[in-house]
């Protein structure tokens, strides 16, 4: 019976943190979470990691049935990525708080305000479901549309949580450090849904300009070159040679 009341009010307690954010912001001087906050960063990495596999598997039309276990094992090492992250920088805050000399949240308080803040990852996989269910490019904009809102949401429960524990001028340097930390441990997966924005719209790639070659032009049977100064045509007649040229370092055959 106590763990089911447990498991009820850590339910509890992430949805609180979904849909009213405020509210649970204002509670984390409170309230104690414990090892709350560890289970939340692990399983928000494991949404993350699970939702962004479906969807990149969907938009090249792969069943994501022969990826299951490698998808498992991913799945947890990001969960445990993002639970390292949070812990690093609950306690470099700690330590600007003390620097700075002024009152703050505890290390537990710091930790559980940035693994809850991770919560609306845990809605990642239902964008990857959606496309798996319906493959099609409007599900798939649709689903990425979803995955970034979750992203920016994100955002804002750091802020929120930081702010209503720690100083303004701790609470700004702390969003900073979470910001570039995310970015840091999660750029493998950013990088992910950039290419699938990619796929989604072709015309978001750079275009790639290329200086034209400036030399001298050689003719052969079939082809032409552009070498830079410096470089001599040494054919010699070799059988199979189309063209040899050289110059005082090196030999182009």
């Amino acid at each position: 019976m106590e763990s089911t009341s447990e498991l009820a009010w850590f339910r509890g307690e992430i949805w609180r943190s979904l849909v009213r954010p405020r509210e649970f912001a204002r509670d984390l001087a409170r309230e104690h979470y414990g090892l709350a906050g560890v289970l939340v960063a692990l399983v928000s990495g494991v949404g993350l990691s699970v939702g962004i596999d479906l969807l990149v598997l969907a938009s090249k039309g792969i069943n994501p049935a022969g990826y299951v276990a490698r998808m498992i094992i991913d799945a947890f090492l990001l969960g445990v990525r993002l639970a390292v992250t949070a812990a690093i920088v609950a306690w470099i805050a700690s330590w600007a708080v003390r620097l700075m000399r002024q009152r703050g949240g505890t290390l537990d308080q710091l930790f559980t305000a940035v693994t809850f803040a991770f919560a609306p990852l845990l809605l990642v996989p239902a964008a990857g479901l959606i496309v798996t269910a319906v493959p099609a490019d409007f599900t798939l904009t649709l689903a990425a549309g979803l995955v970034l809102v979750l992203a920016v949401r994100v955002l804002i429960g750091v802020g929120l949580n930081i702010r209503a524990i720690l100083p303004p001028a701790v609470a700004a340097v702390a969003f900073v450090l979470v910001s570039a930390l995310g970015a840091f441990v999660l750029g493998d997966q950013v990088s992910r849904m950039r290419f699938l924005s990619y796929a989604l719209a072709p015309q978001l790639v750079p275009q790639f300009g290329t200086a034209p070659a400036v030399g001298t032009r050689f003719e052969g049977l079939g082809f032409d070159v552009v070498l830079p100064p410096g470089w001599t045509v040494a054919t010699g007649g070799v059988p199979g040679e189309a063209a040899r040229f050289e110059s005082s370092t090196a030999t182009i055959r």
